[in-house]
């Protein structure tokens, strides 16, 4: 499971997220959760959607979405189609940020990342870089490494 930290959600975090989580078959080997707000993962879901032709109604995308309950990832669904994110409630939808909010919101996602990864509920924390292509070559990266390391991640299967 890997922790993709969104450190800007004014920015293009959300919709670079959005792109390269919409390859259903990377999703469902990494089993990956996204650490910021839900609302602008939202948007950034339906921008993406229109821009591959498809007019998706809110609550289609909403579908789509998952805000975990409680921030735990062991409430996470993972698999292609939904993103789960862990919502954390910092921007309140503000559609003009503040320093002081931008700040205080990359605060609380990289602390949450943190805690999660101590906590050894997800194996990998990564930032969101500027492009899909380097989030796709760092996920690509991550899964090799844990394939060469014969890594199986049961610890949240049915029993």
């Amino acid at each position: 499971m890997i922790a993709i930290i969104i450190r800007d959600p004014w920015g293009k975090d959300p919709d670079t997220v959005c792109s390269v989580l919409a390859d259903r078959a990377l999703f469902e080997r990494l089993r990956p959760i996204v650490i910021g707000d839900h609302w602008f993962m939202s948007e950034a879901a339906m921008r993406y959607n229109r821009s591959i032709g498809l007019e998706t109604p809110m609550e289609a995308v909403e579908k789509g979405l998952r805000a975990l309950k409680g921030r735990c990832p062991a409430n996470g669904v993972y698999m292609g189609g939904m993103i789960d994110v862990v919502d954390m409630h910092v921007t309140k939808k503000a559609s003009v940020p503040s320093n002081e909010l931008a700040g205080e919101a990359v605060r609380q996602y990289e602390g949450h990342g943190q805690a999660i990864a101590m906590a050894g509920e997800t194996d990998a924390v990564i930032t969101c870089p500027d492009s899909p292509k380097e989030l796709l070559s760092q996920l690509l990266s991550l899964e090799e490494r844990f394939l060469s390391e014969g890594y199986t991640d049961t610890r949240y299967e049915e029993e």
